[in-house]
């Protein structure tokens, strides 16, 4: 097993990372919580632009879409369609008008602090739920993701559970602490792309090996239903053609974009529009590369690992991996370096959901509490004390939370982005919404998704029967158009904003920047 032989490698480059953290902390020191968690810095827009889509897919990328293109074929393609177009209109379409609020006002970078400018309104209400929801939902799914995949890697590499979790979470927090959101654009940038170049040179690495018998032979042999040409065509799944719904579901993926706190909040972190325009392109790559070199690591894995079939297609990565290095293909220290940056890929998304709980925290209760002004001189102190205790009711929830859970991940995905993405667009586009609706749009948001997606969870109820017989859909969709509906109508049958908001819109709609 690897922990047996190579642990001296995944501590040694762990302590890299440390290293590095100590001297970019000591190069770049930040003087304002906002730059600590945010990383706003003018010379590095396009590693953060990596960063921010890396924090976003990396699970997608080594999980979900090898996993699902190995499992059933081509057609599970459409879901990563969705979300790179929802990416990159997110960028287009959110962006620049987030900066607008931002960029005249250096204390707003949470969801509840825009809500808050945008309506000119401390309503608690839409304040405080949206950031007591955001804290627990966020705190709620990286648990989830941290166990499903340290049990992952335990089963495939014998790596113990204790050491993938204490690596991903307690180092992250580490380097976290010592150099801040801008060190951590700076390194974790960097492994973003490598773990592109690793999903390259996997699937280079395998048509070499199997250029003699053929990826397409060796498809048909591994029992595809349907064979080849059926596993390559992207309007079948499992073997048989997919319905308009399922390509519609699919698709709809990419409205989880608008609402993710994380995407949102990496938005807040520019200063201008040539920082966006930047970022946008690299990341826009970045996505694009990504995305073609999961989906076509996973298509050829197929014909790698036969006989050998996956209960669980989310192991094709570190299955193949394995493989590759009992095949005698790569060093056993390439396969280390792949676990390795699967383990960054856990480590940049523990960071980024730990920095929006520890900025909600500080920037919703502890900066407007009675003792605001002991916070203000103390903010990156408090700062660094939210995010350890953070990382300590993470640790102790991944080892408490059953394993039956992690089959949830999906839908606490689906419902964060759903919450929130129908009142993000319409709060930045239309000067007639109110409190009142973005409050409507955020509740049927969030009670439409959970309800859709429970009832496509437990078998047997009578939505369960219904949802999978008529209308075989994810709960975005429904939640999108449910809550655009509540805040249309909420809005325009409650008072509008006053004349200073409606001034305020029309001035941030055209501002240049």
């Amino acid at each position: 097993m690897l922990f047996e032989y190579d642990i001296y490698f995944l501590i040694a480059y762990l302590i890299i990372l440390l290293v590095a953290s100590v001297v970019i902390r000591f190069r770049n020191r930040d003087d304002k919580v906002k730059t600590f968690l945010l990383g706003t810095d003018t010379h590095m827009p396009i590693r953060n632009g990596i960063m921010i889509m890396f924090a976003e897919i990396s699970f997608i990328m080594l999980f979900v879409l090898p996993g699902g293109i190995y499992s059933y074929g081509a057609g599970r393609a459409w879901s990563a369609v969705g979300v790179f177009i929802g990416m990159i209109t997110a960028w287009v379409s959110l962006s620049y008008r987030f900066m607008r609020y931002t960029v005249q006002d250096d204390e707003l970078y949470t969801l509840s602090d825009f809500f808050r400018k945008r309506f000119n309104t401390d309503s608690p209400v839409l304040i405080h739920i949206t950031a007591a929801f955001t804290i627990s939902a966020s705190f709620l799914f990286v648990v989830i993701v941290i166990k499903k995949y340290a049990v992952l890697i335990e089963k495939v590499y014998g790596i113990p559970f204790v050491v993938v979790v204490f690596s991903t979470v307690f180092i992250s927090l580490l380097y976290f602490i010592i150099a801040g959101n801008r060190g951590t654009i700076k390194i974790f940038g960097l492994c973003g792309v490598a773990v592109i170049l690793l999903l390259v040179f996997m699937a280079i690495s395998i048509y070499v090996k199997l250029k003699a018998t053929g990826i397409v032979t060796n498809i048909m042999n591994s029992r595809f239903e349907g064979g080849a040409s059926v596993f390559f065509n992207v309007l079948y799944s499992s073997g048989k053609t997919i319905g308009i719904y399922d390509i519609i579901s699919q698709l709809s993926y990419g409205l989880v974009c608008f609402g993710i706190p994380h995407i949102i909040m990496g938005f807040f972190s520019f200063n201008n529009g040539r920082e966006i325009g930047r970022a946008r392109r690299s990341s826009s790559v970045y996505l694009f590369a990504g995305i073609i070199a999961a989906a076509v690591t996973g298509g050829f894995a197929r014909a790698f690992l036969y006989p050998e079939r996956l209960g669980n297609g989310e192991n094709v990565i570190l299955r193949t991996l394995l493989r590759m290095n009992k095949d005698g293909m790569i060093m056993k220290t390439i396969v280390v370096f792949g676990v390795c940056m699967i383990l960054s890929a856990l480590m940049i998304f523990t960071l980024r959901q730990l920095m929006v709980i520890s900025t909600l925290l500080c920037g919703d209760y502890l900066r407007r509490g009675s003792f605001k002004r002991f916070y203000k001189k103390n903010e990156i102190s408090f700062s660094r004390i939210i995010l350890f205790l953070s990382a300590c009711a993470i640790c102790f929830f991944v080892y408490a939370l059953p394993d039956r859970f992690t089959r949830y991940m999906d839908s606490v995905w689906i419902i964060i982005g759903s919450t929130f993405n129908a009142v993000m667009i319409f709060s930045l586009y239309w000067k007639r919404m109110n409190k009142n609706g973005a409050i409507a749009g955020v509740f049927f948001g969030f009670a439409v998704s959970l309800m859709w997606e429970l009832n496509r969870k437990i078998e047997g109820s009578v939505l369960f029967d219904i949802i999978k017989k008529y209308i075989d859909i994810n709960g975005i969709l429904p939640a999108f158009v449910m809550s655009s509906l509540s805040i249309v109508l909420v809005s325009l049958v409650t008072k509008p904003c006053d004349k200073k908001t409606n001034e305020e819109f029309e001035a941030v709609e055209f501002r240049n920047v």
